[in-house]
């Protein structure tokens, strides 16, 4: 059977306050009303302006109150927990003794993302800035990872030319080159982190895989920052890029997938 959609509830909504649609269809309304938040919110709005009287407006005031102070929540969520993943990205480049922190802190983030940061119960709007968003958060990671797998398998200096390192630059230049573009690698998944809440709080539906993508991605190159700072020697920086992205990669899919599936049932008994 067809998945009865957000667009057919909506058609199908009006009769359902005036109690003239069918048995089925009202099953089904009911059924679709349960695990969607947005059809949900749609239906109070429309009960309470239902109403004629004061109360009924009242009623409708009120909650449009309590979804305005969400999202203020929201913004207040966004502008904190960036600052928080910039000072924590900073610290732990800056501060060998906390690398090993970012296993933790990492995590935490991405609950926090996908616990604090709202969707929008009233949008209808589709946009495929969503599917964009997705593709350069993995780009940007892959590019990134290019990076290192050219610096970790290609690191031969050809007979005459000890000086040059595989990127074609002076060797004692590599770490200042590949720094300077991973700093602008996790500034783009930031920024894709923080564009992809304003499209939500804007009315647009994007998808919370999101997070999960730019997040894994940011404190992935906060990992290769760290290892530049840490290298000592080939085999060590070898070492400590494994570590960091076997490490990070399986903790992004498995917090992820984990903070989602547990947003959405607190959603669902809301």
């Amino acid at each position: 059977m067809k998945e009865i959609t957000c667009d057919i509830i909506k058609d199908l909504l009006p009769s359902y306050v005036d109690h003239i649609c069918s048995e089925d269809s009202r099953h089904l309304i009911e059924e679709h009303i349960d695990r969607c938040e947005q059809c949900r919110t749609r239906l109070k709005l429309m009960e309470g302006t239902e109403l004629t009287d004061e109360q009924g407006e009242q009623n409708r005031i009120t909650y449009l109150r309590k979804i305005k102070r969400h999202y203020q929540k929201g913004i207040i969520s966004l502008v904190l927990l960036t600052l928080m993943l910039i000072c924590g990205s900073l610290l732990m480049v800056y501060s060998h003794a906390l690398i090993r922190s970012m296993y933790i802190i990492f995590p935490l983030s991405l609950i926090a993302a996908y616990g604090l940061m709202p969707d929008n119960p009233l949008t209808d709007r589709r946009s495929k800035t969503s599917g964009v968003f997705a593709v350069s958060s993995i780009a940007v990671s892959i590019l990134m990872m290019v990076y290192y797998a050219v610096l970790v398998f290609r690191w031969q200096i050809p007979a005459g030319k000890a000086e040059i390192s595989p990127f074609g630059i002076p060797l004692h230049e590599t770490g200042p080159y590949l720094e300077k573009r991973l700093v602008l690698m996790a500034a783009a998944q930031l920024g894709i982190f923080v564009l992809s809440n304003m499209m939500i709080f804007c009315g647009y539906r994007i998808h919370k895989s999101i997070y999960g993508l730019t997040l894994t991605g940011f404190w992935l190159t906060t990992g290769y920052i760290c290892t530049l700072h840490q290298m000592t020697t080939v085999e060590g920086l070898y070492r400590l890029l494994a570590v960091t992205t076997v490490c990070l990669i399986v903790e992004g899919i498995l917090f992820s997938v984990a903070a989602h599936i547990f947003v959405q049932k607190i959603h669902l008994h809301a």
